[in-house]
């Protein structure tokens, strides 16, 4: 177990380096402030707390220093990855789930299972997010602006379009691993268990929010009493003060210290009120996936080792045989809330280049004349486009089933008809010979989705058309081979959860893919898994038949 003094020391040390760069990148302004997070600097907001005086009371003793320093600091690693680990329980679980269902806009948008006219909903949406996604990537190099109508005394936290250098990033998952760590150092042993059982006030709290639409009630540029807010809800005012008070323990919300009483907002709960997508985003979890999480134990009693996408827990909550996407395809109002979270969800994906743009050395392929790479449930192209513009006279075949790669056809760019096209296909059959074979086969948060059975009957569908030579491509995120159970890995240990749940899908192993391309077919030589964009990963096979 490290010390608390070698923790404290750590995490002074990737603040400074945090602070450095976010320095770095401009204010002549924020120098004058004390913060290791400073106000005006590029790449950090307000949060409303009052960080700044904790700090300078903190330095006058070394030990209170430590203390409200990593206290400090802690509250801005909680906040550096923007929703990203934000919260030391359930909002960091929204965002894994998030996350982890990024895969699943593709489906939606892409393998829809035959939600015909959903798909442009979901177009429409996922359109929409990209132009939200334009708007934050528009703020010069780190900085962002709070929220309208947040909070903005106090300290601050790095935006969450933040894109920091690669050993920045690595320095900024270290800082909140290692505050998480302290944390439970600090609370000793037999306290955190019941942190972990509290965590369901937090699920009542956000339905609070959710059904009682309070952050549409509490103003962007005001404060509103507990008394108001409830009559305008019909809810008493102590009851309202329960919720809200739980949720400000987590940074959403904030009662006026000038004004007792009185509620507003902090940047984090503005952004509920500034984005319907995020709110849209956190209802469909309580509601749509929270039984199905609930749920997933009483399936793997049910259908034990089962490698169905319809014996999940999401079929036992929802009481259906039918699979997630069946069932969303047959209630469009329920697909228009999931294509509306799900814009949420993929804004990471298609804000800026896409991470396999920059990460990956495409010009293998781009200086073979006539090279193509097939974007298997590629959906409306996002990822093709981004990759031609990228490169120089590589082509692109995006597949999706019929209903998409229509509107894909019907939806692409001038400036992108010459170098991407699209086909309708179904990668649960056999891909039918090419007279010119594919060199690449990518597939972006797709497979996550899939048991192991159908995701080697999708890989080895696809033999008849991969040159020999050519490379299948799988970027989502991996888990690794070891338990890595540092705190900045949560996300994808709730990802993983989350696939079972709903599809008995999964997260997998570099160990698991190397199996998974040796039962697909013994022409396959697998490389590996590489890490890219983030926590993503790249895992890598040579077709060599």
């Amino acid at each position: 177990m490290d010390s608390f003094t070698s923790l404290a020391q750590h995490i002074l040390s990737a603040a400074q380096d945090m602070e450095n760069y976010v320095m770095s990148t401009g204010s002549s302004t924020a120098s004058t402030l004390p913060s290791p997070f400073q106000a005006g600097a590029p790449g950090v907001i307000p949060n409303g707390s009052d960080g700044v005086n904790g700090y300078s009371n903190g330095v006058n003793g070394h030990s209170d220093g430590v203390n409200g320093y990593g206290n400090r600091v802690n509250g801005h690693s909680d906040r550096v990855n923007g929703y990203n680990n934000r919260v030391n329980g359930h909002s960091d679980r929204v965002n894994g789930y998030g996350n982890g269902v990024n895969g699943y806009s593709d489906r939606v948008n892409g393998y829809g299972n035959g939600m015909d006219g959903h798909s442009n909903g979901v177009n429409g949406h996922s359109n929409a997010m990209n132009g939200h996604s334009n708007s934050v990537n528009g703020h010069s190099n780190c900085a962002a602006q709070a929220p309208n109508g947040a909070s903005t005394n106090g300290s601050y936290h790095l935006s969450s379009a933040c894109k920091l250098p690669a050993d920045l990033e690595e320095r900024r998952s270290e800082l909140i691993d290692a505050t998480h760590k302290l944390q439970n150092q600090t609370r000793g042993p037999g306290t955190l268990i019941y942190e972990h059982l509290y965590r369901f006030t937090d699920i009542a709290s956000w339905l609070f929010v959710i059904q009682f639409d309070i952050s549409s009630h509490i103003p962007l540029n005001a404060e509103i009493s507990y008394s108001e807010l409830g009559a305008k809800i019909n809810v008493e005012r102590s009851v309202v003060r329960r919720y809200l008070e739980n949720l400000m323990v987590s940074g959403y919300f904030e009662e006026s210290s000038a004004n007792p009483g009185h509620v507003r907002h902090t940047p984090d709960s503005a952004a509920f009120a500034n984005d319907p997508n995020l709110l849209a985003t956190v209802s469909l979890l309580h509601e749509l996936i929270l039984p199905s999480i609930i749920k997933s134990v009483e399936a793997l009693k049910t259908w034990p080792l089962s490698q169905e996408t319809n014996e999940s827990g999401f079929c036992i909550a929802h009481d259906t045989k039918d699979t997630m996407y069946q069932m969303l395809s047959k209630n469009p109002k329920k697909a228009q809330r999931f294509g509306t979270a799900m814009s949420s969800f993929t804004k990471e994906s298609f804000s800026g280049q896409h991470p396999l743009s920059l990460d990956f050395d495409w010009s293998e392929f781009d200086n073979i004349p006539g090279a193509t790479v097939v974007d298997l449930g590629g959906s409306l192209g996002h990822l093709s486009f981004n990759l031609a513009r990228a490169t120089k006279q590589m082509k692109f075949v995006i597949q999706d089933l019929p209903p998409t790669a229509e509107a894909g056809k019907n939806g692409c760019p001038e400036d992108m008809k010459a170098r991407v096209s699209f086909e309708p296909y179904d990668f649960l059959t056999e891909q039918k010979p090419r007279e010119k074979p594919f060199n690449a086969v990518i597939m972006a948060n797709s497979l996550q989705n899939w048991p192991d059975k159908y995701v080697v009957k999708i890989i080895r569908n696809q033999t008849s058309v991969l040159a020999k030579g050519g490379k299948f491509l799988i970027y989502e995120r991996p888990l690794s081979n070891l338990s890595d159970t540092r705190w900045s890995r949560r996300v994808a240990r709730c990802s993983d959860m989350l696939m079972g749940s709903l599809l008995n899908g999964k997260l997998r192993t570099p160990e698991e893919w190397r199996h998974i391309f040796a039962e697909a077919d013994s022409r396959f030589k697998f490389i590996g898994v590489r890490a890219i964009g983030g926590d993503k990963g790249l895992a890598e096979a040579v077709f060599e038949g």
